[in-house]
């Protein structure tokens, strides 16, 4: 199924309803794209509560629900993907998809396959949850939203097939007592770590 909001190509803009997209058996994809004539700041990915469902809000004026779906591609032009982690001890991965694209997942829960979007932002809320690899996007941010949460970063090269992340990585623990665990062997060498503390 292909949403279409490109003002350019089709004349279109933000659906102002809500959409409902229920894929039934077989294998089902939901592509969405466009530039629409109002411009997207922020889209935001909340999968669950099952492994086939979740929900896509483009700044809460276009929103599309879906069950029964394998893959998400979204390529609207957007200036930030905000991915929904939930309370468990999730294990988020940030990669690339086999077409280039920007691909998240989270648990079992259905992936979100992305492109023109400057910075993500991963919520994994609470537990002890682990984010792993990551490729150039603008900013990527790790927010854990309280609880007692542990994050770790991988760029082991041997065991992920990950490498150093090029792009500003932004911490926010929240509250509660919160750990950033880096690790890994990267395939590039690092000469130098410098550790700046900052106030506060």
């Amino acid at each position: 199924v292909n949403v279409d909001v490109d003002n350019a190509g089709s004349g279109s803009d933000l659906i102002l309803v809500p959409i409902v997209f229920d894929g039934g058996s077989g294998f089902d994809t939901l592509n969405v794209g466009g530039t629409p004539l109002t411009p997207v700041t922020n889209l935001t990915y909340t999968p669950g509560p099952g492994n086939d469902r979740g929900r896509l809000s483009y700044d809460g004026v276009m929103n599309i629900e879906f069950n029964n779906l394998e893959p998400v591609i979204d390529t609207v032009l957007a200036t930030n993907l905000i991915v929904n982690g939930t309370n468990a001890a999730n294990a988020i991965n940030y990669s690339q998809s086999g077409g280039g694209n920007g691909l998240v997942s989270v648990d079992n829960f259905e992936t979100i396959e992305f492109a023109n979007k400057t910075n993500v932002t991963i919520n994994a809320r609470a537990g002890a949850d682990t984010v792993r690899k990551t490729i150039a996007a603008g900013q990527l941010e790790l927010r854990t939203l309280g609880g007692n949460d542990s994050v770790f970063v991988d760029v082991d090269n041997a065991g992920s097939g990950s490498d150093l992340i090029l792009v500003p990585i932004l911490f926010d623990g929240g509250s509660g007592f919160d750990t950033l665990n880096v690790g890994g062997t990267p395939l590039t060498p690092v000469t130098n770590l410098t550790y700046t503390p900052r106030p506060g």
